[in-house]
């Protein structure tokens, strides 16, 4: 962990057993077990879990004490609610006899401890991350910025599905600034579900009625991966997990497939619904040496990979293991889109945060577009190789300058 982040203390989170005993109907079967689908099973070998920052400033703001003992609280009425969150990632026997099966364990044995609560300092303030790189100090604010998100292990099996930091920045400038990070499995949750849980939380943060009824009126997630049973599809599962490997050498973006399935998915669905689009564009398009614009192509050639998804949601999944095995690794890219779901509305009770970053860095170039305050505006993060990185910082001070 950088010099700059302190650790103050680590405790864990276990869901609220009297209110999911109330909770009707019950969340989960009896056995605890949450099995992945196959459009789950491609996130499985991703060793970093998708990390959101959230950024809070103002008086509003408690202090750590009070600010984190109130997460704590609201949290362990949250995991009553959406229990996969609180179990581990797990090999199970699978139905044909072999280890293929990967499920979220949500028994007792699995849940134990908790989920993991970091409590942290950092001797900076929030106008550390807003410095432009040429007024950085080398691995300085940057590397904070990434160690102000959790870091559970998730390189092996079991592994955690949920981790937690709340930072507290003491060069705040007389005011109170904390930097709230989640970090969530993608084969448990994809962003639509993340953002459902993420809302659910913030809203029994703020609630002052008893947990028992705050809970109660919640729209219940719906974990059954039935709508998402095809006969092929435990196969597809079992060939992905025994093929897919981490940072697989392709262009790609996500595309929602809830609309797409007939009939739609209920909206309160919880786990992976998404099928990556493969995206290709000749360089010359890129670079607009034929007159076109380079990003015009770029968009065109995203645009294009979603339309041509096949409707069935198996063969979706085929098409894009297919494309796996001949892609180029040194053209990998991955390109993403948070932006309807208004992470700048993540209220837990002392107002919306001041800045929402996302610090995953699953794959050596990555671009998730995140909607932005009331102007309508989007937030672009970006994650380069340094080469890189500077040419299109140039390119972006020349466009906008």
């Amino acid at each position: 962990m950088s010099p700059r982040v302190r650790i103050l203390s680590v405790t864990h989170v276990l869901p609220d057993r009297d209110l999911a005993a109330a909770y009707s109907p019950p969340p989960l079967s009896d056995n605890g077990l949450v099995e992945l689908s196959f459009m789950d099973a491609p996130f499985v070998d991703r060793a970093i879990p998708m990390r959101r920052l959230f950024f809070y400033e103002g008086a509003a703001v408690p202090p750590l004490p009070s600010l984190a003992g109130s997460l704590r609280s609201s949290l362990a009425a949250a995991l009553a609610v959406f229990p996969p969150l609180s179990g581990k990632l797990a090999h199970r026997p699978s139905a044909a006899g072999d280890d293929d099966a990967v499920v979220v364990d949500c028994s007792r044995a699995a849940v134990s401890p908790g989920v993991r609560f970091v409590e942290a300092e950092y001797d900076g303030g929030i106008a550390d991350m807003r410095l432009p790189a040429s007024a950085r100090l080398e691995g300085d604010s940057s590397e904070a910025l990434m160690q102000l998100g959790p870091e559970p292990d998730a390189s092996q099996l079991p592994a955690p599905v949920l981790a937690v930091q709340v930072t507290r920045l003491a060069a705040s400038g007389g005011g109170r600034q904390v930097v709230f990070g989640v970090a969530v499995h993608h084969a448990v949750a994809d962003g639509y579900s993340v953002w459902q849980f993420m809302r659910a939380w913030a809203a029994l943060s703020r609630m002052d009625s008893p947990p028992s009824r705050a809970v109660a009126d919640l729209s219940p997630p719906a974990f059954d991966r039935t709508p998402l049973r095809y006969p092929e599809a435990d196969e597809l599962a079992r060939k992905i997990l025994r093929t897919v490997a981490p940072a697989l050498p392709m262009v790609i973006t996500l595309m929602d497939f809830r609309r797409r399935l007939g009939p739609p998915i209920d909206d309160r669905y919880f786990g992976d619904c998404v099928v990556p689009c493969v995206a290709r564009a000749a360089v010359h398009d890129l670079r607009g040496d034929g007159g076109g614009g380079g990003l015009a192509s770029a968009a065109a050639a995203i645009r294009d990979a979603i339309r041509a998804q096949p409707a069935c949601p198996v063969r979706a999944v085929e098409a894009w293991l297919d494309a796996l095995r001949a892609a180029p690794r040194e053209r990998f890219t991955f390109a993403g889109s948070s932006n309807r779901f208004m992470a700048y509305e993540t209220d837990f009770g002392w107002g919306k945060p001041s800045r929402v970053e996302l610090v995953s860095l699953f794959a050596a170039e990555l671009f998730l577009l995140l909607g932005v305050k009331d102007d309508g505006g989007v937030q672009v993060n970006a994650t380069l190789r340094p080469e890189h990185m500077e040419a299109f910082a140039s390119n972006l001070a020349r466009f906008s300058g």
